[in-house]
């Protein structure tokens, strides 16, 4: 039953071990749409998870396998330390499809250190005028605007936000 496949998810997730995440990677990389939304289930049911699961859930995101929102919530209550990851994969990831993927992966994660690392990132005086547009949509997402800015007009705006540190 479906139930107990949700389970087994979550409580994989909450394990986090090597053997867990590969379990799960697995899943999400060959499992038929079916088997993905049960994985995918059962770890939104859980809390945290551990940066391993994170790691398998953000490549399957990046490859179109599960919705970017699904992703993003799940790195959402991860914490800080998966956002720095996601924003590291950014520094691996050298085509811009994938890149643009992976800012609007960051747009979506509602946690405060998701727009705190857009905006860094934007501020990198080395971002491609791609880099930079896929980062403006990002930003544009997570604050619910549809105006445009340049770089500084992101970091004004994120000063006037007055927010610092992660709402995890």
């Amino acid at each position: 039953p479906r139930e107990l496949r949700v389970g087994a998810a979550n409580r994989l997730s909450r394990l986090g071990s090597p053997e867990a995440a590969d379990a799960i990677g697995e899943a999400l990389e060959t499992g038929p749409e079916l088997t993905r939304e049960i994985v995918i289930e059962g770890i939104r049911a859980g809390g945290r998870t551990t940066e391993r699961v994170v790691v398998r859930v953000c490549s399957a995101a990046i490859t179109g396998l599960i919705s970017l929102d699904d992703a993003a919530f799940i790195i959402g209550r991860s914490g800080t330390v998966a956002i720095d990851d996601l924003v590291a994969r950014i520094a691996e990831e050298s085509a811009p499809l994938r890149r643009e993927v992976v800012f609007n992966l960051l747009g979506r994660i509602t946690d405060p250190a998701a727009a705190r690392s857009l905006v860094e990132l934007m501020q990198e005086s080395h971002a491609s005028p791609a880099d930079a547009e896929a980062i403006d949509a990002a930003l544009r997402h997570w604050s619910d605007t549809s105006s445009s800015r340049s770089a500084e007009g992101w970091k004004s705006w994120w000063s006037r936000m007055n927010i610092d540190g992660s709402a995890s």
